[in-house]
């Protein structure tokens, strides 16, 4: 808590004591989950009007869904236990110690939602494309991207040993530098532990084959397109 930081930043937090973040958490969580809603309901929508049976596509989906429920519940949460506000103001240990928790497991909630919705789209290119050296590449991007998350998922878990030294710094053993593994996993698999750009990259691998393949195709543009 306050204790860990050095006289200056604590100057600079009591200069800022009055700035939050809380409505601007509230405000991004209620629009982000509306959006995630609709877009699902339009899915099913979708299937439904198309007389289409739900797939595998749709299932992870669904699952990716009910997990960032599950990750919006726990991220309003932690407001109540200072998510938003300068560390100085967490007075209350066992209220840091739980906001470190919620925290932990927040950050599984995403990394295995993630999982679910690359899964999501790499099932829908199966559906759509049925080449198999294609499914081979999609086997081989589920398989790094399920590496990734196991990755992710340990070292965001066991940055400290034991595990209770994440909220409660007195207590003997060792973290890892965190920002290192991250700028690690950033190097190895371009994209960030939160995954926007290696998502963009792990779909742009896994259509552009398929792309190259449909241009060559002896017919109008429009029909290529």
């Amino acid at each position: 808590m306050a204790g860990d930081y050095t006289p200056e930043q604590l100057q600079w937090l009591q200069d800022h004591i009055d700035e939050t973040e809380v409505p601007s958490t509230h405000i991004s969580n209620a629009v982000c989950l509306t959006a995630a809603t609709a877009s699902v309901i339009l899915r099913f929508i979708a299937r439904r009007s198309g007389k289409a049976n739900l797939g595998t596509d749709d299932y992870c989906l669904f699952f990716a869904y009910i997990l960032y429920v599950a990750y919006t519940g726990v991220f309003w949460s932690k407001v109540l236990y200072g998510e938003g506000r300068h560390v100085i103001l967490v007075t209350n240990p066992r209220a840091y110690s739980i906001a470190v928790q919620l925290s932990l497991c927040q950050a599984s909630i995403y990394i295995f939602g993630m999982l679910c919705v690359k899964y999501s789209i790499l099932f829908l290119y199966k559906r759509i494309f049925n080449g198999k050296t294609f499914r081979k590449v999609l086997v081989g991007i589920g398989l790094a991207v399920f590496a990734w998350t196991m990755a992710a998922f340990w070292a965001s878990i066991f940055s400290c040993f034991p595990v209770e030294k994440s909220w409660d710094t007195s207590l003997p053993g060792r973290c890892i530098d965190y920002g290192g593994a991250c700028l690690a996993w950033d190097a190895l698999w371009p994209g960030n532990l939160y995954g926007h750009r290696s998502m963009l990259r792990d779909h742009i691998q896994a259509l552009s084959r398929e792309i190259i393949r449909t241009a060559k195709i002896h017919q109008p543009v429009f029909v290529r397109i």
